[in-house]
């Protein structure tokens, strides 16, 4: 077997024995594995994600050691890692009888996918009772408020943060979690209130930080977020979202050049980067560079067809410049995804223009059923079709 990138993390004689076992494999001609080699296998293929050769090997080794509880483990570990939640659930049916902290906790971040937090409270709960290594307690605690965090589950969070801070009162990574906990609960006052005290003693730790500017952004106080953006940026110049993040803070603060300036060095240096050209195209739109900003949407949507945010630019920018026939399908496509009247009602005028009356009548409908002021509008536009659009009782 050739040298294959993936294990370019792994230890050569670790790599030697995921060679044998693929030899095996390869040859289908199993022979003796020494168990304590089967967990290293194993642990070995999930971590290069190698989703295929984890279930043979986990299959065959089971075959080899039937009474070993510790293999059998694996069977909801894999299924976890493809994203199979539902049978998580189903392989570990009660969780009072499961010694492995591992499953346990996989198992509760299965439940929380699936929307189940209350059993997923549970079975974290019989995690922390089962873990041995107090060292990562800490950590096990920050992650498990995580998990309930990003499933949209605070409250679930925060109780286990609160435990977790009566243990370790000085400990970052979940006085961060706790501060996220409020963010997600909408109370961004009390988020940024904590995320705050931590940096009391001259201590920006990154996701802290990170977590802070995303707040200041909700409460939309944009000079506050640029006071933080560059220390994020001192210890991670490539983070991208950062990137973006000081372009819209100088933008809403009224420094909209610097703000182009910045994507578009950034652009030139690291070209190709999806995130950093549509926003950069988006302030060319905000800015009123229209014809910059239909270079860089007009690339992006060759590269992303089905991008609805590229369909919908291009539909205004095609509307703006009076190329109604082009702006027309990509404002159809806009308007089915998200129906608003003032697409409709540029759908009408596009339309109009066309002379297409049916098609532009119908849209004109919809559009003044939700501001009847548009009426006005269009005839402003088109004094003549006042008389078609009466013969059509409209």
């Amino acid at each position: 077997m050739s040298l294959d990138s993936r294990y370019k993390d792994l230890d050569d004689d670790i790599i030697e024995v995921l060679r044998k076992f693929e030899k095996m494999v390869e040859n289908g001609k199993y022979s003796y594995v020494d168990y304590d080699d089967c967990e290293v296998i194993l642990n070995s293929f999930i971590y290069i994600e190698d989703e295929d050769m984890a279930q043979k090997a986990l299959d065959y080794f089971v075959t080899l050691y039937p009474d070993k509880q510790a293999l059998k483990d694996y069977y909801p570990v894999l299924a976890f890692f493809s994203g199979d939640y539902d049978k998580v659930i189903s392989l570990v049916p009660d969780m009072e009888e499961v010694n492995s902290p591992m499953v346990l906790s996989i198992l509760a971040e299965s439940y929380a996918h699936n929307l189940c937090p209350d059993k997923a409270k549970i079975a974290f709960e019989y995690y922390l009772l089962k873990e041995n290594n107090q060292k990562d307690l800490s950590s096990s605690i920050e992650k498990i408020g995580a998990v309930f965090n990003e499933n949209f589950f605070p409250d679930h969070a925060l109780h286990f943060l609160n435990i977790g801070l009566k243990f370790f009162p000085d400990n970052e990574d979940i006085k961060t979690e706790y501060a996220r906990s409020y963010y997600v609960k909408g109370n961004m006052q009390k988020a940024k209130k904590i995320l705050s005290e931590i940096f009391q003693d001259n201590k920006y730790p990154y996701y802290s930080v990170k977590l802070y500017i995303s707040i200041c952004f909700v409460l939309e106080q944009f000079a506050e977020a640029l006071k933080y953006i560059d220390i994020c940026l001192d210890m991670k110049p490539l983070d991208f979202d950062l990137i973006v993040k000081k372009s819209r803070a100088l933008f809403n603060t009224s420094h909209q050049a610097e703000a182009i300036s910045l994507l578009e060095k950034f652009n030139e240096e690291h070209p190709n980067i999806e995130l950093i050209q549509s926003n950069l195209a988006e302030l060319y739109l905000c800015s009123g560079k229209d014809v910059k900003a239909f270079v860089l949407f007009e690339s992006l949507y060759a590269e992303h067809p089905y991008n609805l945010r590229y369909i919908s630019s291009l539909g205004i920018l095609f509307f703006n410049s009076s190329n109604y026939k082009k702006a027309i399908p990509f404002l159809i496509q806009t308007f089915e995804d998200n129906p608003s009247d003032a697409v409709a009602f540029c759908l009408a005028v596009s339309f109009y223009s066309e002379n297409d009356i049916e098609n532009s009548y119908k849209y004109l409908k919809i559009a003044t059923e939700y501001d009847s002021n548009l009426y006005n509008d269009f005839y402003t536009l088109f004094p003549e079709a006042k008389q078609i659009i009466n013969k059509k009782e409209l």
